[in-house]
């Protein structure tokens, strides 16, 4: 790494502890209700003490990740470009900044930020990887696939959930309501893994292309899933069974089908890899499963 470049990567990251140290503290302040009763000499102290406290968190968790990605059987240009580009990714402590407009530092906001964290760090590092001989075999190995379908069963179980408990909500909780929400996914992934079948096999060079396809369809209607089901639940409540039924199966038809045709395209790709069938299915087939029991704890 050029001293340039080293010395914009710390400047970086203490630019991100000067800003983020001091909205913390704000935020720990208009949280107890303390800010008017602290005085002013006090108030900064604590500012330039917040400041210093986290830019020397972030240079402490900068060098613990460092070390960790470093033991990762990573090319040897991947590691090194990592070092160049890492700061970057420290940027999404500046969150903390939303403080400023009434969010609170809880649990679940920090939760957000570690698991921000942590995707900011897994891109930098898959796209590095994807500039090298090694990422492309990498991103067409079963290992990979793997992970990402058994986000894909984690994901899956966590929607139908959701939209159980929301259809409950409007419906009620009853034998009907459990068989509608069971019966129209069974349906939906049947039908999607018929589908997927036939378009792996018409277009057999798209196939990672189509995955992707099917992930971003089911994620937009999960954007718009709760204000949608609850908005046809209002004008059908008072509905027959038959209508709710009917309802129900239009609305969630859609994504389970992407959902379903997402395991017959990953096996035809990692079939033309290992020429193995059966190991394909079981492999995908466990790992989806195993996201799905992941969900359900």
């Amino acid at each position: 790494m050029t001293p340039s470049r080293f010395l914009r990567n710390h400047l970086l990251l203490t630019a991100i502890g000067i800003v983020s140290g001091p909205a913390v503290q704000m935020n720990r302040w208009a949280a107890t209700g303390t800010f008017d009763v602290v005085p002013r000499g006090e108030k900064i102290l604590a500012m330039l003490g917040s400041a210093a406290l986290m830019t020397a968190a972030l240079f402490g968790l900068r060098a613990l990740v460092r070390k960790g990605v470093c033991r990762l059987s990573l090319p040897a240009g991947v590691r090194h470009d990592y070092g160049r580009y890492d700061s970057l990714t420290y940027g999404v402590f500046l969150l903390t900044l939303t403080g400023a407009v009434g969010i609170q530092l809880s649990l679940p906001f920090l939760y957000i930020l570690g698991f921000s964290f942590l995707f900011a760090q897994a891109f930098l590092v898959l796209r590095l990887l994807g500039r090298t001989p090694e990422g492309e075999r990498f991103y067409l190995s079963v290992g990979w696939l793997s992970v990402l379908f058994l986000l894909s069963g984690f994901a899956a179980l966590m929607y139908q959930i959701v939209w159980q408990r929301t259809l409950f909500a409007a419906y009620g909780v009853n034998v009907e309501s459990v068989t509608i929400i069971v019966s129209v996914f069974m349906f939906g992934l049947g039908v999607g893994s018929f589908m997927g079948g036939m378009l792996s096999k018409r277009f057999p060079a798209r196939l990672p292309e189509m995955f992707v396809i099917c992930e971003l369809a089911i994620g937009a209607f999960g954007v718009v899933s709760l204000p949608l089901i609850g908005w046809i639940a209002d004008l059908t409540v008072h509905g027959s069974l038959l209508t709710i039924s009917l309802v129900t199966y239009v609305v969630l038809f859609i994504p389970t089908l992407f959902m379903g045709a997402t395991l017959p395209l990953l096996v035809t790709h990692i079939y033309r890899s290992n020429r193995h069938i059966g190991r394909s299915v079981g492999t995908l087939y466990f790992v989806n499963t195993l996201g799905s029991a992941f969900a359900s704890v």
